[in-house]
């Protein structure tokens, strides 16, 4: 079960893009992927239970291709509950801050991404809920 979420899960990230503004953001490389998941069955009951640590680089290029910042996001932990997926706010680090001219269009950019990334880490949760992989 771990191998195929953990499989699945970077599958999903190394696809996230969404674009902000005139801006074009993609996850560049998932650098880590780290933890496990399982499936418990109690009483009748199934719990589906996964914890992981993600990293993760973007960049966000102008409608010319021009790279106007890059860096990277680490979500410590990403567990799940009842209601879902429960990332925790990820740590950001930029490997190329955007010129202070730029300086909103990049903000825009992160959000745009971490909203993506999030969506990314539902759709995972969702899959992981309804598989019948043991």
């Amino acid at each position: 079960m771990s191998e195929w979420a953990k499989g699945d899960l970077t599958s999903r990230l190394e696809s996230v893009a969404c674009a902000a503004g005139e801006l074009s953001v993609t996850v560049s490389k998932v650098k880590k992927v780290e933890g496990s998941a399982s499936l418990i069955a109690s009483r009748g009951t199934t719990r589906y239970l996964y914890e992981y640590s993600v990293e993760l680089e973007f960049s966000a290029k102008d409608e010319s291709g021009s790279k106007v910042c890059s860096g990277s996001f680490k979500y410590d932990e990403l567990t799940n509950s009842a209601t879902g997926v429960q990332p925790c706010e990820p740590s950001l680090s930029w490997k190329s801050r955007p010129k202070s001219e730029e300086t909103q269009r990049g903000e825009a950019a992160v959000a745009s991404l971490k909203q993506a990334v999030l969506t990314s880490f539902t759709a995972f949760d969702t899959e992981f809920r309804s598989s019948k992989r043991i």
